[in-house]
């Protein structure tokens, strides 16, 4: 009696490769989502603390922390401006950031290697705020820290990133506009800090540089997850400046209540002043 040797042929492994093909197109998707939204998840969670440790640093000292070094601990490590290397807080830390050092890196923030020394995804470590023209968006790879412009003191113009000093505010009123072509309008009535506060009609009201900044001000927000939402960007800096598809990009915010929001700022368009969220801190 023959036995004849059952075998696959060519047809059915080509078409069990083909049905392999197509699931995997469609799971693939599904379990990125998945990973972005668990890392969003992350990432509020990070910003949610620091909301804590703003709120407790303005309880006990009538204002608020000017940048992220005021709310860290003894044993952070920080920027030193002007040398190489980092150096720890010590006794001048005030310590109500709790939870480490780790919680100031976003899941999704790998735009520099590790051995750049101290940094933070929400801030500036640094206590001197570096100039705002850097905030110019640079080629993908390049070693500017786009996030040192994301803790809001002064205020923030309409492209989101953060004015480092109030002569950067003021220039706007003296009609020294912003020369990178970064900004639609640049010039736009942005009232001179020097003025009182006025809970009206003075829009630096949203800054944390006023003890009486309303809950919806914005204290910082997370630009990494811009390159996983939006249709089509290179860079988390391009989404304004650079003519491409920006839609659906999404920012962690978080806000002087203690919220912190996964926005899609690809809305909050500075080319249209109705919609430049950034200055009038609206959700």
């Amino acid at each position: 009696m023959n036995k004849r040797r059952s075998a696959f042929t060519l047809v059915e492994i080509l078409v069990v490769l083909a049905i392999i093909a197509i699931l995997a197109a469609l799971l693939f998707p599904a379990f990125s989502r998945a990973r972005e939204s668990s890392k969003q998840v992350n990432c509020a969670s990070n910003l949610q603390q620091i909301g804590v440790a703003v709120q407790m640093y303005r309880k006990d000292e009538g204002r608020y922390p000017d940048t992220l070094v005021d709310i860290m601990a003894q044993d952070a490590k920080v920027a030193d401006a002007g040398t190489a290397g980092d150096y720890k807080l010590g006794s001048t830390a005030t310590g109500y950031l709790k939870g480490g050092q780790d919680i100031l890196i976003c899941p999704d923030d790998d735009t520099l290697p590790p051995d750049m020394g101290a940094r933070s995804t929400y801030g500036s470590l640094s206590k001197n705020t570096p100039s705002s023209a850097l905030a110019t968006p640079v080629a993908p790879g390049a070693t500017n820290d786009l996030s040192q412009f994301t803790w809001n003191y002064w205020g923030y113009r309409r492209d989101g990133f953060a004015y480092a000093s109030p002569g950067d505010v003021a220039a706007q009123n003296a009609g020294t506009c912003d020369t990178t072509g970064t900004i639609p309008n640049p010039c736009a009535n942005f009232v001179d800090p020097a003025q009182p506060y006025n809970q009206a009609s003075n829009p630096i009201k949203y800054s944390m540089s006023n003890r009486f900044a309303p809950a919806s001000t914005i204290i910082t927000h997370c630009i990494y997850h811009r390159l996983p939402t939006a249709n089509n960007i290179n860079f988390p800096g391009d989404l304004y400046a650079v003519p491409a598809d920006g839609t659906n990009a999404k920012d962690i915010v978080l806000f002087n209540d203690g919220s912190a929001k996964a926005i899609d700022v690809s809305t909050w368009n500075p080319a249209s002043p109705a919609n430049s969220l950034w200055q009038k801190q609206s959700p």
